[in-house]
């Protein structure tokens, strides 16, 4: 069931990517209209065209809202499935992975994968869209969150309290040993 929530949430999450890039294109179009619209003695063509687009990016909008209402809505559904397993128990899942950092504050390490742990101010902080490989993804039900060990640098949270601090992504072509790096 979890396995069906998470592949719901990355097929939303390359439909929301493609809508975005939709908009883009409509207003590169919409720009470049409004520029003819300007350089124009008969205006009326082009002002019907610039508001049939301007129409088209409402809808648009308004469909990533809805789409991004739903990212939430499974996220929540997938934590509260997590919260239902037994007490005490510890779920490992061996990697590699990739994932991003999606919490605009950064994200700093922890020595062990614990919410009680100490940070580890020492290590650099994974910062907002950075790309860091993960070895192992481990669940613990006492703590209600997923831990991602990065090896020999420590752990962190995927997400903690509902908050989401990493969203895991298709590995990149250029492996960089687990080094955080870019996109």
């Amino acid at each position: 069931s979890s396995n069906i929530l998470i592949s719901r949430i990355h097929h939303l999450q390359e439909f929301y990517a493609n809508i975005s890039a939709q908009i883009d294109s409509y207003c590169d179009k919409l720009v470049s209209y409004n520029r003819l619209y300007q350089n124009q003695e008969n205006n009326e063509p082009y002002s019907v065209m610039i508001l049939s687009y301007r129409i088209k990016l409402q809808n648009i909008r308004l469909f990533m809202l809805r789409a991004n209402e739903k990212i939430v809505r499974m996220q929540q559904k997938l934590n509260s499935l997590r919260g239902q397993l037994p007490k005490g128990h510890v779920y490992v899942e061996n990697g590699p992975f990739q994932y991003r950092c999606v919490y605009k504050g950064g994200v700093r390490y922890r020595n062990f994968p614990s919410n009680a742990a100490q940070i580890l101010k020492e290590k650099p902080l994974v910062e907002f869209d950075d790309v860091v490989q993960i070895i192992q993804r481990v669940f613990i039900t006492a703590e209600a969150s997923v831990f991602l060990h990065m090896q020999g640098v420590g752990w962190l949270v995927e997400n903690k309290n509902g908050i989401r601090c990493f969203e895991r992504i298709e590995r990149l072509p250029d492996q960089n040993n687990g080094v955080v790096k870019k996109l």
